[in-house]
């Protein structure tokens, strides 16, 4: 591979992330069911907590960005079904558009729904979105900004779209529990030289400290691989607060003991151990994901 030279690094950056997202595509559409046993059981709870309290009504709009085949979205979905609300509306907007046909599949049967095709790293994607749905009360972004080379410009379009004390709720994975993935040699590094080893941007948002191949276990057979962005939890809350965004919550993602040994009783994977499974035992030690619940703030 040539080198990439600094002038054009976030753009070819983001095609090789791109092209990562794509050839996995298919992997990912028909990912197997630990993952949505990791979703519901580490993931759903607090957010279901969140939905909860966050006060919305009839005519709220809810955005997923990188929405991805439409699993979560249909999980607000049915949240604010089980709250009376069924109304707020609920749109999704993903850079795949294989990704986009499946999750409108997915969501065949439900009302006040839907998605689009659009770049979440791109400003002018606010503009879409309020052409197309209004101005959103909350925006959800799961597990996307691990995997976006532009952290500055996705909270960018972020603030953009989204109202004033609006809500942004993001799930990610924990950057200790990767910088433990990586030390072991399940995050597969970059040629060295392919990349610089961080990029931090004149305003100084950190881009990434390193960059791999985050594993996506499967139960019987060896994992695929998404790009991965590494920054720590400080370059995260930093990027939050300069890019005016009043954190709320921060949450990390781990099963309560009780439920982690019953999952590993009932062997529901990733929670208990076999040949693939790359996450043991960190899966059930410590947080594996995180959770930032923010609002922005009001523009003086």
């Amino acid at each position: 591979m040539e080198p990439i030279l600094v002038d054009t690094i976030l753009e070819k950056t983001k095609k090789w992330a791109e092209k990562a997202w794509a050839d996995a595509i298919s992997s990912w559409s028909k990912r197997p069911a630990q993952d949505y046993a990791y979703r519901k059981h580490v993931v759903e709870p607090p957010i279901s907590n969140i939905i909860t309290n966050l006060n919305l009504n009839p005519s709220s709009l809810v955005v997923e960005i990188g929405c991805g085949d439409g699993t979560h979205s249909i999980f607000w979905k049915q949240q604010l079904k089980n709250l009376g609300i069924d109304r707020v509306r609920i749109f999704g907007i993903d850079l795949h558009e294989p990704l986009i046909i499946k999750a409108r599949e997915n969501a065949e049967g439900y009302t006040n729904i839907s998605f689009e095709v659009a770049d979440v790293n791109e400003i002018k994607t606010a503009k879409i979105i309020h052409d197309k749905v209004g101005i959103p009360d909350v925006i959800v972004a799961m597990f996307l900004l691990q995997d976006t080379p532009d952290l500055e410009g996705t909270l960018k379009m972020v603030k953009s779209c989204l109202k004033d004390k609006g809500h942004f709720i993001a799930v990610f994975v924990h950057p200790d529990f990767a910088k433990h993935l990586f030390e072991a040699g399940y995050i597969k590094g970059l040629e060295e030289g392919y990349l610089p080893p961080e990029y931090i941007t004149d305003s100084g948002i950190v881009q990434w400290r390193f960059v791999g191949c985050y594993p996506i276990a499967r139960k019987n057979g060896p994992p695929f691989y998404l790009p991965y962005f590494h920054r720590s939890l400080e370059d995260y809350y930093k990027a939050f607060k300069s890019l005016n965004f009043e954190i709320i919550d921060k949450i990390p993602l781990l099963l309560e003991p009780n439920i982690a040994d019953r999952l590993r009783e009932e062997k529901v994977s990733p929670f208990y151990e076999d040949k693939w499974n790359t996450y043991w035992p960190l899966i059930v030690k410590e947080p594996s994901s995180m959770l930032i619940h923010a609002f922005k703030k009001t523009e003086v």
